[in-house]
């Protein structure tokens, strides 16, 4: 739409009619002149029946005249529906002239008119008591009244119009009129077939004021409008061929009539007495008032040629109407041609003069250049002679930098290398501080046990001690050497009566087989096969017993994250984000066409390499997080520890854009989605990092069986075998990726995919709000870049 000239409308149901209320504005400072309104419409469905204010209408169109800048002008245009539709459309094209007289062209956005006939099925009576009550209920009412200025007959109206209502299903319930015969009501009831709405009909004829009025009261307003101007159009047609003939019936406004808005009905009793002024018929039609079927076929005949007469004259204006509209359009099109050709004139007179005074600017540019040039070449000749003797001395300078450098470099390496000594050191020592608490406490857990066992049967335990003590000695592994126990650690034989003596041997006993479990199980953790073997060999029993699922995977983190980094395992920054060292390392990205509960667009499977080990958040990013880097909580599910969630991936963008800026790095970003799969899978090939099954999910991860249909706290369920929390379920986590159909365009080194339409962008590893099948290790979707869910959110990338 044209900036200078906005177009506001709306409409509304009135009377039987369909108002149409428009408004035109100029915005611009200026005055707009020749303000023009073409109606366009389908003439078959709608006829314009008048305009308020009456403006000049010219050709069909109607003219506003000018329109101050700043300023609108409004018009009304009733439209009379001339047959009942749900698909007619009101178009507007509105021209004016601008302060400098050139012509423009706008158009209203359509409007589309639903205009509903009902289908009317009665087969109840009702009594005027009833009548009254639906009068007062039906909350739709309207009025179409028309003047009759010839053949006024108040007994042949009331008969034609009683003919033209009952030609519908409806029931008449009473007639009423005056004892002079001057004032009558015809009153009527109906239901609709397909709604079963209630429908009150009533027409009014008064002599005095040569009125005749249609009433109608009914639920809906589009039905209402639809029966006035059905009932009404037949009504008028009736008129016009049987009593006052043609163009002789007009329509007028209930505001111009002087109908009274009173009844003769409510004179009258809930029972239908009615006062003695009044008389009341019969609900029978008076036969002998009626033409006879021959009288109405001829009468029918009549109009419908008159019908088609007056389609043809339509047809006939419309043609002329179209070609007075081409005719218009065709100049305007001439005139812009005109104007287009005289533009392209004065652009080339433009361009000649651009040209030649280009090639004198090139000329002087050439002379100048020329001059310039072989100043250069004297100029050159002397730079190149102090430029040698320059790079000599340059060059000497840089091998003693390259030296002083060199010997700066291996002093860091060699302090670097002294940093990590120290910290492997210390990491191991904690490891080894941590078994031993854990020995401590199994060693402890199990003597409480014995003691209890041996006072139950004192002489069985001893005989049963030295029995599995010959058992457990035979079934050491073969991978480290046995030798002789030490003679200090032999225990000497007790008389039986003795139960001090049996009870130092079980403590001994039992001491001595922890202590060596766990020594193997610490040095079997960490690889050190260097170290002696120790002389008494543990129980396989007592070593393996303790291996929950929670210390197997921290086992398997240690040991791929050492083997391939020097960097430190964990991480943790200013905000308190936890961040576990991924290392770097090749998996196989995607589904099997045979995995139970895959999806299309998770194929091909292929390989990728990552190159880099990285830094992935130990924890999806916490409220209390968000809150710290971006001072709100935008989450539905409220609480410190739990997930940040309604955020979109332009909000997140913005997160790690200022938590760059707050750790003062630059290191900080969203995973890809093949460094997701690849920290998700942890070395595993099965549709979740814990197996095939789904039996077990529940312990790894919040979804539909388990979630309340809300968030959780982060680190809660059970982590994955590199020591991260929460990769299945719980909220879906942004990637940096956009959305690919499928893997036929992937990265082989495990970068992000930045496609074409940056709008739409991955996420994985499901929610509290899916099923099983969408919280596989493969699954993958997508929303748009700025969209938000309370079951979206995220966690981040650090890089090494």
């Amino acid at each position: 739409m044209d900036s200078q000239i906005e177009i506001k409308r709306e409409t509304e149901f009135y009377q039987g009619f369909i108002r149409l209320k428009m408004s035109v504005s100029n915005k611009a400072p200026s005055v707009i002149t020749d303000v023009t309104l073409d109606f366009l419409f389908e003439d078959d469905l709608l006829r314009i029946d008048r305009y308020e204010p009456p403006y000049e209408v010219r050709n069909g169109k109607i003219l506003l005249g000018n329109i101050s800048g700043g300023t609108s002008k409004s018009i009304a245009v009733y439209f009379d529906p001339l047959m009942c539709t749900r698909g007619a459309e009101i178009n507007c094209q509105v021209t004016s002239r601008d302060a400098q007289g050139k012509l423009s062209s706008v158009f209203m956005e359509p409007k589309l008119i639903s205009v509903v006939c009902p289908i009317i099925k009665t087969e109840l009576d009702i009594n005027v008591g009833r009548l009254k009550e639906f009068i007062e209920k039906l909350p739709s009412k309207d009025s179409k009244a028309y003047e009759i200025h010839h053949g006024f007959d108040v007994s042949k109206l009331s008969s034609i119009a009683r003919e033209v209502v009952e030609k519908h299903d409806v029931r008449h319930v009473r007639t009423l009129k005056t004892k002079d015969g001057r004032d009558w009501e015809i009153w009527y009831y109906g239901k609709t077939k397909v709604t079963k709405a209630d429908i009150v009909i009533k027409v009014s004829i008064s002599f005095e004021k040569q009125l005749l009025e249609l009433f109608a009261a009914t639920e809906s307003a589009e039905a209402l409008t639809g029966l006035l101007a059905e009932v009404g159009r037949d009504l008028k047609h009736g008129i016009e061929f049987r009593a006052s003939g043609k163009g002789n019936v007009i329509n007028v406004t209930i505001k111009d009539s002087v109908i009274q808005r009173s009844n003769l009905l409510d004179l009258c009793s809930m029972d239908g007495t009615c006062p003695v002024n009044i008389l009341v018929e019969d609900s029978l039609i008076q036969h002998s008032t009626l033409i006879s079927e021959k009288d109405e076929a001829r009468e029918e005949n009549e109009r419908l040629r008159k019908e088609r007469e007056e389609q043809e004259k339509l047809r006939r204006q419309r043609e002329e109407e179209t070609r007075l509209k081409k005719a218009e359009e065709e100049r305007l099109r001439r005139e812009k041609e005109i104007e287009e050709q005289e533009k392209l004139r004065r652009q080339r007179e433009e361009a000649a003069r651009d040209v030649e005074e280009i090639k004198r600017k090139a000329q002087e540019e050439a002379d100048k250049r020329k001059k310039e040039q072989e100043r250069k070449q004297q100029e050159e000749l002397r730079r190149k002679r102090e430029e040698a003797e320059r790079e000599k001395k340059e060059k000497e300078a840089l091998e003693r930098r390259q030296r002083e450098a060199q010997v700066r470099k291996r002093r860091a390496e060699e302090e670097k290398a002294r940093r990590e000594r120290e910290e492997q050191e210390k990491l191991r020592k904690q490891r080894e501080e941590e078994i031993k608490r854990r020995e401590e406490d199994r060693k402890r857990r199990k003597f409480e046990e014995q003691e209890s066992w041996r006072q139950a049967d004192e002489r069985r335990e001893g005989e049963e001690l030295e029995r599995k003590k010959r058992e457990e000695v035979a079934k050491v592994p073969a991978t480290k050497p046995i030798t002789k126990p030490p003679a200090q650690q032999k225990v000497p034989p007790k008389k039986p009566g003795s139960s001090s003596g049996k009870g130092i041997l079980v403590f001994s006993l039992i001491f001595g087989v922890l202590l060596i479990g766990s020594a193997v199980a610490f040095f079997g953790l960490n690889g050190d096969s260097g170290d002696s073997t120790p002389e008494i060999q543990p129980a396989p029993v007592t070593t393996s017993s303790e291996n929950t699922d929670e210390d197997a995977p921290a086992a398997t983190v240690n040991s791929a994250q050492t083997s391939s980094s020097q960097n430190p395992d964990t991480y943790t920054n200013s905000v308190g984000m936890e961040f576990v060292l991924i290392p770097e390392g090749e998996f196989r990205m995607g589904s099997p066409s045979d995995e139970e509960g895959r999806y299309n667009g998770e194929d091909p499977v292929h390989k990728v390499t990552i190159e880099e080990s990285y830094y992935l958040g130990k924890y999806e990013v916490t409220q209390e997080q968000w809150g710290e880097v971006m001072g709100s909580n935008p989450s539905y599910f409220e609480g410190d520890d739990l997930p940040v969630e309604q955020v979109s991936w332009n909000d997140v963008q913005e997160f790690i854009e200022k938590l760059n800026e707050k750790e003062g790095t630059n290191k900080y970003r969203l995973p890809s989605e093949a460094e997701w799969e690849y920290a998700c899978r942890a070395g595993t090939t099965t549709r979740y990092y814990f197996g095939d099954g789904d039996s077990k999910l529940g312990d790894y991860a919040w979804y539909t069986e388990n979630s309340g249909s809300k968030t959780h706290s982060v680190g809660q369920k059970k982590p994955n075998p590199w020591g991260l929390y929460d990769m299945h379920g719980n909220v879906w986590e942004w990637c940096q990726d956009t959305y690919c159909s499928d893997y036929s365009v992937a990265l082989s080194d495990g970068s992000a995919c930045e496609s074409r339409n940056p709008f739409a962008r991955i996420r994985r590893g499901g929610s509290g709000a899916n099923c099983a099948r969408n919280c596989r290790s493969a699954t993958r979707s997508y929303n748009g870049a700025g969209s938000r869910s309370s079951f979206l959110g995220f966690r981040v990338l650090r890089a090494v």
